[in-house]
């Protein structure tokens, strides 16, 4: 299935996906960072998740075979591969651990972005601003000094909030001396009060 898979190299900002276009592929992701996003009636887009080297991006393309409902960005220099699905069904039967890794993959994306849903939807925004802290220190190894991949629009928008009101309680964290922010560099101070934060939102 790798063998006959066609792998591209993309450039920070560079479309990967867009929204409405036929699918008849799934992504595997070599190297890079993704950006996954929705947009909506007035032109703004919703960051629903965002997808490293080793993941799969378009999984649902295995049942569904419908036009895409996202677009996926590159964040950095980024590989991926192309998989037609045809080819994955054909596969199945030698292949079963792969099918089941993508089946399994999928099944954890959909999970983060009903998380992520049910954050912005229930938590009051320092809630949301703490789930985003843990976000990036959990894809980061659980490093409590991390730089954001994203800017602070984007940033915003992954919280669901706005960029002024994003920054302001990012910095009534750093004044309480909860992180240490200089530029996209973060520095977890207290992850027990991040923690507490996140889950009473």
């Amino acid at each position: 299935m790798e063998k006959s898979s066609n792998i591209v190299n993309y450039n920070k900002g560079d479309i990967i996906i867009k929204e409405g276009t036929p699918s008849s592929s799934i992504i595997k992701i070599e190297s890079g960072l993704i950006k996954i996003s929705s947009s909506h009636v007035k032109g703004k887009s919703t960051i629903l998740q965002l997808a490293k080297a080793g993941e799969y991006i378009g999984c649902e393309n295995l049942i569904l075979n419908e036009k895409h409902k996202y677009s996926a960005t590159a964040i950095t220099k980024t590989k991926v591969s192309f998989i037609l699905t045809d080819q994955i069904t054909w596969s199945v039967n030698s292949n079963n651990n792969e099918y089941k890794d993508i089946i399994s993959q999928s099944i954890k994306n959909s999970q983060l972005i009903i998380d992520r849903l049910i954050s912005v939807s229930n938590k009051q925004l320092p809630g949301r601003v703490a789930d985003i802290i843990l976000y990036f220190y959990n894809t980061n190894n659980n490093i409590i000094e991390f730089e954001f991949p994203l800017n602070r629009s984007e940033l915003a928008d992954f919280a669901g909030t706005t960029k002024e009101s994003f920054i302001r309680t990012l910095t009534e964290f750093k004044n309480d001396k909860i992180i240490e922010l200089k530029g996209r560099r973060l520095k977890i101070n207290s992850l027990k009060i991040i923690e507490t934060l996140s889950r009473l939102g």
